[in-house]
């Protein structure tokens, strides 16, 4: 299992909050991971040269991945329809 770098979200309750709230906003957990490990490396530092372009990289490539969910259901699987819809 991968790690986000805050013990409550790795595991447990929180992880499956987490998990919960990606599912209902269409994120992918590991999207909201890379931001939060992005964070994390730049937390304390005086100049965060360059993290609002990684953030719009790792955002932009959650919006490329849904259009192409989207717009190819051929292409889901039952992993991407689980986890980018939300449940009644």
């Amino acid at each position: 299992m991968k790690r986000t770098g805050v013990p409550i979200l790795n595991e447990g309750e929180g992880r499956e909050l987490l998990r919960k709230r990606c599912r209902e906003a269409g994120i992918a957990i590991g999207t909201i991971e890379l931001l939060i490990q992005l964070e994390l490396q730049n937390a304390g530092k005086a100049r965060r040269a360059g993290i609002f372009e990684r953030i719009n990289e790792i955002l932009e490539a959650e919006a490329s991945k849904n259009e192409e969910h989207d717009a190819d259901p051929a292409q889901r699987s039952i992993f991407d329809v689980y986890t980018h819809h939300s449940t009644p």
